[in-house]
């Protein structure tokens, strides 16, 4: 499913919003995740995937995002976590 949903964001090049519950989905298939905090639910975190395409799961860039998205929902309780700036991935992932 999620080779057929990259084949028709390359055929199409339309604008797509996949909803998962699934980290490595939203790493592997996103330009953008975006971590949503419980009750109310509002932006928590937004993480930018500038990996190229075609990816590969064992991409040094997307192991280290899927890592810091999982990071960011342990970290949330009752208080939301700030809304990071996405050039501050960038960065650490160009510095890696």
């Amino acid at each position: 499913m999620q080779i057929e949903l990259q084949q028709i964001w390359s055929n199409e090049k339309i604008t797509m919003v996949l909803v998962t519950h699934d980290v490595d989905e939203a790493v592997f298939l996103g330009d953008r995740v975006i971590v949503l905090a419980p009750r109310p639910g509002r932006i928590s975190r937004i993480f930018e995937v500038g990996a190229k395409r075609p990816r590969s799961r064992a991409d040094d860039g997307l192991v280290h995002i899927r890592n810091e998205v999982l990071l960011a929902l342990e970290g949330q309780g009752e208080v939301p976590q700030p809304v990071s700036r996405p050039d501050r991935l960038l960065k650490a992932k160009s510095a890696a």
